[in-house]
């Protein structure tokens, strides 16, 4: 995510596309239609909240957002018998948020746990708290640095 995030290029907010395609997505959602949320894996889990905001960006509701990110999604893919909403017999993890989302789309990113398979984690290390307590075991990909990574305490440039 570093390496992705770590340089910005500063656009005039005139630029940017999504306002309009959100603006006609809430066009197409208020008249009865299906609109899910989908991110594409530029930074996985972040994009997802940066749909979100796209959307209210465009003229949603954060309700909206909400609902077009759960039921709506799970609709477009034909898939809302099985999840989308918190009923019996249905899949659902779950985010635990800090903050409220209706008030502020971006609050989606104040998360404090998450409900995975059954499985309840810390947001913040993916420890396991429930059903057992246990630390998220190293992964795999821990000890991979970044590509050109200078080595501790060092420069990279000559």
């Amino acid at each position: 995510m570093d390496l992705k995030t770590l340089e910005r290029t500063w656009r005039d907010p005139r630029e940017y596309l999504f306002p309009v395609i959100a603006e006609g997505g809430a066009r197409v959602l208020r008249a009865g239609g299906v609109l899910g949320v989908g991110s594409h894996g530029e930074i996985p889990g972040l994009g997802f909240h940066w749909e979100l905001q796209a959307y209210v960006a465009g003229g949603f509701t954060p309700a909206e957002a909400l609902r077009a990110a759960t039921m709506g999604s799970a609709e477009a893919i034909g898939r809302q018998r099985e999840f989308g909403s918190l009923e019996s017999g249905r899949y659902a993890d779950l985010l635990i948020l800090d903050k409220n989302p209706l008030l502020d789309i971006r609050n989606t990113l104040s998360l404090r746990e998450v409900m995975k398979n059954g499985r309840l984690y810390d947001a913040q290390t993916l420890d396991e708290l429930w059903p057992r307590r246990r630390p998220l075991p190293p992964l795999w990909f821990w000890e991979d640095g970044p590509p050109a990574s200078p080595p501790e305490g060092g420069s990279s440039l000559p």
